[in-house]
């Protein structure tokens, strides 16, 4: 009878699929973890550009307050021009000219705060989705961990 010498670190106890599933969890675990890094890092770049589009916004808001309030004071100064005066029909149009400007840059002001005030909604949703995601690869990165706690006992 042969006596065969099989070095003891080939004989496994262990069930091969778990054996699979160890080198699995081995190959998995730092994807996830960088998954979990990048996915980190790209919440914080959503935050800080959220940040940048709320100071833009307050900015936009602040313009328009500003000119709305000063609008009635523009008015009157140019009405003055032409008060007490008789003016020709070109004169008048031109005042009219000037007045309606003054009225279309309050517009003006208007619509662009309101264009960053959705562009910062928008930049808040895309930060909140980044979240999400965050806490995804969190999850997945301690499912990782946890199978490989188990698997070792």
């Amino acid at each position: 009878m042969r006596r065969y010498n099989i070095p003891e670190e080939s004989v496994s106890l262990r069930d091969p699929a778990e054996e699979e599933l160890e080198k699995a969890i081995k190959l998995l675990k730092p994807i996830r973890q960088h998954r979990m890094l990048m996915a980190e890092r790209q919440a914080g770049r959503e935050k800080r550009r959220l940040a940048e589009l709320r100071t833009i916004e307050e900015r936009a808001q602040t313009a328009y307050q500003q000119a709305r309030e000063e609008l009635p004071g523009k008015r009157r100064d140019l009405a003055a021009e032409y008060q007490d005066n008789k003016i020709p029909l070109e004169s008048l149009d031109q005042w009219k000219g000037r007045e309606t400007r003054l009225v279309e840059d309050v517009q003006d002001q208007y619509q662009e705060a309101r264009v960053k005030k959705k562009e910062a909604d928008e930049q808040e949703q895309r930060l909140e989705k980044a979240r999400q995601e965050v806490m995804r690869q969190q999850r997945e990165a301690e499912r990782m961990k946890f199978m490989e706690e188990e698997l070792n006992g």
